[in-house]
This record gives structure tokens, C-alpha cells and sequence, in this order.
């Protein structure tokens, strides 16, 4: 028995409301979080050398690497750690979203500031090969093969995977990990 394939998720809107910074995860200073324990750490350090007493050498600290290197990462660490939240049209910020304001979010936390609704991060984005992509890399499903039929929006994982928001009328309507052909229409690529 063939399984029916799985129902098209709804359109996204495109609201016109700006995303609140004051509303982002306490998680985007994670990097400042770690540059300070380092240089505490190493003013510690060199504190203790001053004086006469011999100690253990201090415990190496890896570099904190820039935002714009990382940021990528940093965001498919922020949608990882929020999988199951519901799916909310319109919202992005706080205990739920729909797909594009999960994406800002997941952005956002990385220090990088893309627009909510999913033509316009189209819009905002980098194009890349659908052949090229990369982990982070945003994925847009479009309804008519064109900008203006896009309906979805969803970061690449890399092995055939993207982690998204979306409502497909499943047993679960929400932030979830799906296969990058969850639904026909998957258009273009973009990069942050």
C-alpha cells in the first residue's frame, strides 16, 4: 500500500511588524558569555604567576570565533535546541512561530538580522545552487516555481535534511526536522 503523500502546508503571511530585539533568546550572548569567562580566566592566570607559589598551568581556553564565521551554525544551534515548539501563523518571537519567524529567530541568535516572512528573506539572502547548499543555508518552497508563490521557508542540515516551522496538518504542527523534499516546490537556496 502506497503511503499518501503528505498535505502542502499552509502559505506563510507576510506581517509587517518588525522583530522586538528586546524579544531575543537570553542565548544570542553566548559568544560575549565566553570571551569574558576567557579573559577572567586568563587575568586569573596571570594574577597567579606574580606570585611566588607555583600552580597548575591554566586550562588552555579555545578561541571564541566571530559571529560572521560561525553564524550559520550558531543558528542551526538555536533551532535544534527549540524543536517542538507549536507553530504559531504570523509569530516570531517568543513559544511559537511560523516558519520564517523561526528562522529570524534562529538568525537572530546568531547575530544576524534577516526580515521576517519567507519572500522576504528570499529577498535578502544570497543566492545559492540548489546543487551547492551548504548547512544553514535557507531553502524556499514556492508554489508557482517563482519569488512570488513562496510559501516556505526552512534551514539546511545537510544529509537531505532541513529543521523548520511549519503546519502539514501532521500529528505534530510545529518545529520539527523533516527531509528537504518534504513538500514539492522546493524553488531556491539562499545564504545569510
Amino acid at each position: 500500500m502506497t503511503p499518501a503523500p503528505e498535505p502542502e502546508p499552509e502559505p506563510e503571511p507576510e506581517p509587517e511588524e518588525v522583530a522586538n530585539e528586546s524579544t531575543a533568546p537570553a542565548s544570542e550572548n553566548l559568544s560575549d558569555a565566553g570571551v569574558s569567562a576567557a579573559q577572567t580566566r586568563e587575568e586569573d592566570s596571570a594574577g597567579s604567576r606574580s606570585q611566588s607559589r607555583q600552580e597548575a598551568p591554566a586550562e588552555p581556553v579555545a578561541p571564541v570565533a566571530p559571529v560572521g564565521g560561525q553564524g550559520a551554525e550558531a543558528a542551526i544551534a538555536w533551532a535544534q535546541a527549540n524543536l517542538g515548539l507549536p507553530y504559531s501563523w504570523g509569530s516570531n518571537s517568543g513559544g511559537a512561530y511560523d516558519c520564517s519567524g523561526f528562522t529570524t529567530a534562529a538568525f537572530r541568535a546568531a547575530g544576524i538580522s534577516i526580515p521576517h516572512g519567507s519572500e522576504a528573506q528570499y529577498h535578502a539572502t544570497s543566492r545559492v545552487s540548489l546543487s551547492e547548499i551548504q548547512r544553514g543555508d535557507l531553502l524556499f518552497y514556492s508554489s508557482n516555481g517563482s519569488p512570488s508563490g513562496i510559501f516556505h521557508v526552512a534551514i539546511y542540515l545537510g544529509g537531505g535534511q532541513v529543521i523548520h516551522s511549519l503546519r502539514d496538518w501532521s500529528s505534530w504542527d510545529g518545529s520539527k526536522i523533516s527531509g528537504i523534499n518534504y513538500a514539492s516546490g522546493l524553488m531556491a537556496a539562499g545564504r545569510a
